[in-house]
């Protein structure tokens, strides 16, 4: 059996092209398999390596976003790494998003929220 690579991340992880005229596909906004980092990791370690690209525009770590939701990471992390079980690797490249001014994130911003005193409790995770 093949070894599974999940890419959890990102506009980055997908693909995402912000200028069409860099993109080999054009209108579709997303670099194509050639050009993708993850695609080239597969090509990189060959056969006995599955990559699974789970890349979303807009994608946070922890935070819902008030404009656009089912963008945080947390709550999909599980059912994503149960449906591509056996995971051997697990690379997940976020953070970019959650400086977006509208979460009013800072580098406390999660953790208050999820102090030791708050973990256990249903809807918080333990650590």
């Amino acid at each position: 059996m093949k070894r599974h690579i999940v890419c959890l991340g990102d506009s980055n992880t997908h693909g995402y092209c912000a200028d069409p005229a860099d993109c080999a596909d054009g209108s579709l906004r997303r670099f194509n398999e050639s050009e993708r980092w993850t695609c080239r990791l597969q090509a990189a370690l060959g056969e006995d390596f599955l990559v699974l690209e789970e890349g979303l525009p807009g994608r946070t770590t922890v935070f819902d976003d008030p404009v656009e939701e089912s963008l945080s990471a947390l709550p999909y992390l599980y059912p994503c790494l149960m449906s591509h079980a056996p995971v051997s690797l697990l690379v997940v490249m976020l953070g970019t998003n959650d400086t977006k001014e509208r979460l009013g994130a800072n580098a406390c911003a999660w953790c208050g929220r999820h102090s030791p005193s708050t973990a256990g409790r249903a809807g918080s995770p333990t650590f």
